[in-house]
């Protein structure tokens, strides 16, 4: 955390403009990577940072494809589903933008584009480190990672705070989505022996939700405070079924470590 911190203190003392912290994404985006083959060639230079971050092996390559295909089918239902139920409960309405449809061919090309930014976490975060708290088992390593793959996205956040572009609120929903997509994307890292599922969920995380939930219902941002955490916790109950599921395939599966 201490790096965002560090880079996110200008822009708190009015230095540094917060627009810039968007330009510097790509690159924090890739610093836990880079962090972690720095600190890996120093300590653990016999083992292969490759294999380590399970960014490959690439075969046996069935299970890879299997459940990337499972991760992207459930973060396309997933936010579809959340919104069906927002309507059926009243907490959103139908409002499909102009611009929707449009947009809709042009979202795989935006998956494609944001595996860039993706890889460069979840080497660090599903990659390597879950290979080092696999003896933690799924949950208590999963927890571990999401806990702190959410802290590591706070610095930022309270800058967007502190000059209006988001409220407390969307910070606290924020993290705690954070901290639930980080069960799904460690199972499928589980249940693949590879990166590259976590990988494609994670660029899905930032993409398709997105598109989705901007698209074609009202925004949720403007309501009133018991508005907005009715519909945000009916989000994470949703969350929570996938989690069981996917921690569920986890159980069933016969290997005990990632």
């Amino acid at each position: 955390m201490a790096l965002p911190t560090l880079v996110a203190v200008p822009a708190l003392l009015g230095v540094l403009d917060s627009a810039v912290l968007g330009m510097l994404t790509p690159v924090m985006a890739w610093i836990p990577t880079f962090i972690l083959f720095g600190l890996h060639r120093l300590y653990r230079r016999d083992e292969s940072f490759l294999t380590l971050a399970a960014i490959k092996p690439i075969r046996p390559v069935r299970p890879i494809i299997v459940t990337s295909l499972f991760v992207m089918v459930a973060l396309c239902v997933l936010p579809v589903l959340t919104e069906a139920l927002a309507i059926l409960f009243g907490l959103k309405s139908v409002a499909v933008s102009s611009d929707a449809w449009a947009l809709l061919p042009t979202v795989p090309l935006f998956v494609l584009a944001y595996v860039v930014l993706a890889a460069g976490e979840e080497f660090a975060w599903r990659g390597y480190i879950q290979t080092l708290l696999a003896p933690w088992g799924y949950w208590s390593s999963s927890a571990a990672i999401g806990a702190f793959w959410s802290l590591w996205h706070i610095p930022f956040s309270i800058v967007y705070v502190t000059s209006g572009d988001m409220l407390v609120r969307d910070l606290v929903s924020t993290s705690v989505n954070l901290f639930l997509a980080a069960f799904v994307l460690s199972g499928v890292r589980y249940l693949s022996a590879s990166v590259w599922p976590a990988v494609v969920g994670h660029s899905l995380f930032n993409t398709v939700l997105v598109f989705v939930y901007s698209n074609f219902t009202t925004t949720i941002g403007s309501s009133a405070d018991m508005t907005f955490w009715a519909y945000t916790g009916m989000s994470w109950l949703v969350w929570l079924v996938l989690i069981a599921i996917t921690a569920q395939a986890v159980r069933r599966r016969t290997q005990p470590t990632p």
